[in-house]
């Protein structure tokens, strides 16, 4: 696209300029209604208006990279993939592009595809902030810290009012057990995004594991409140409830948690070791279709544990047994789920299973331990981008 058209393009994307009356739709016109389809959340919509633009103008690199970060922003992620590459083939100089691809390939399982496009990304613009705190969630997800603390840095040197890059670095800071700094961050986030959910979410969890527990609460029913659908907090408030020794609502909490982190996602296990030269239109196809239901397991079963006691307490012995069961399913090695599941057999007359399990628990050493090595119980916050536009900026 020439300049003159890319300088139009950011004026119909502010709304500033609107074509006349009668006037037939350009591509700039459709990637104007792309831009107000996106800011509202109705991404296919927009990706529909983005498609329209690039079959008028197919050479234009900013059309595929919004379109892809449209794609990204529904799961999308293959179709996200090709429209990034696209852009790349038509302008190897589009920063933004290696960013969003780099994104692509931390969600396919390609660490060093993607910390190659997050360097390409910066190298291309030094001062473009996302890419140093992308770069910086993958180098800490593999333990690069101090690495990962100079990216953090560098991203919020370039961009302080950014609260996802004080996010991040609170979710570092909880991973190397730096609970004061970690709140300090998050404590930031919110004060530059004050519905940050996520960001409320995790202070409740850092206040939940220094034990305290009132703060915790107050964090996880302010990120409820403004996310009723962010599955990890019920679970948290459900054990924080537990705590404070209010059953009910440990039960109402824990079973919201547990009913709600079923959900469904693209398998992408296929694709895991596949690099960019071999995909195909084939395995395209195939991942869009192929889905599996990811259940909540990244807690080692606690939330069963916890809500199997309330149960038990309640004398519902069959649903104390289920959630048992799948507290054991997920941690195996845990002795007081163990101790727990036969006294529950005890109480359904059911001696001989009682005994194979308080047996089971002896030799454990009847220890409360979960295995939470599946996943972090924080997540980094990976974003890409799209040109020119504001609205891009992830809440």
């Amino acid at each position: 696209m020439k300049a003159g058209c890319k300088i139009l393009l950011v004026l119909f994307l502010s709304g500033l300029f609107l074509p006349g009356a009668g006037q037939c739709m350009t591509a700039l016109d459709y990637a104007q209604k792309a831009s107000k389809y996106a800011k509202a959340g109705e991404y296919t919509s927009a990706i529909k208006a983005f498609s329209k633009a690039i079959e008028l103008d197919p050479k234009d690199d900013i059309f595929y990279n919004n379109r892809g970060f449209a794609y990204w922003y529904q799961g999308r992620y293959l179709k996200a993939f090709w429209d990034y590459n696209k852009a790349i083939k038509l302008n190897p100089k589009n920063q933004i592009a290696y960013n969003g691809r780099g994104v692509v390939y931390v969600k396919m399982g390609e660490s060093d595809l993607a910390l190659n496009d997050f360097d390409k990304s910066i190298a291309l613009y030094s001062d473009y902030s996302t890419p140093y705190y992308n770069r910086a969630n993958l180098i800490a997800a593999l333990g690069r810290y101090p690495e990962a603390f100079q990216d953090y840095d560098k991203s919020i040197e370039l961009n302080a009012k950014d609260p996802i890059g004080f996010y991040n670095r609170g979710v570092a800071f909880w991973m190397m057990d730096r609970k004061d700094e970690a709140l300090e961050a998050f404590d930031t986030a919110v004060e530059l995004n004050p519905v940050f959910a996520l960001a409320y979410a995790n202070r409740g969890l850092v206040y939940y594991r220094m034990g305290k527990y009132d703060p915790a609460m107050q964090n996880f029913n302010k990120a409820l409140e403004i996310d009723p659908d962010l599955k990890g907090a019920y679970i948290r408030r459900g054990l924080a409830h537990s705590q404070l020794s209010d059953c009910e609502k440990s039960v109402i909490d824990l079973q919201k948690g547990i009913r709600v982190e079923y959900i469904y996602q693209p398998d992408l296990a296929g694709y895991k070791t596949v690099t960019t030269e071999k995909i195909s239109k084939k395995v395209v196809q195939k991942v869009k279709y192929e889905y599996k239901v990811i259940e909540p397991k990244c807690d080692g079963g606690a939330a069963y544990y916890m809500r199997g006691i309330q149960y038990f307490n309640k004398g519902r012995y069959s649903m104390a047994l289920m959630d048992f069961n799948n507290s054991i399913r997920l941690s195996p090695g845990n002795g007081k789920a163990f101790h727990q599941r036969g006294l529950v057999y005890q109480k359904l007359r059911n001696n001989a299973q009682a005994e194979i399990d308080f047996n089971r628990a002896m030799q454990l050493g009847n220890t409360l331990l979960f295995d939470t090595s599946c996943c972090s119980p924080m997540k980094y916050h990976l974003k890409p981008c799209a040109n020119g536009e504001g609205f891009y900026s992830t809440p």
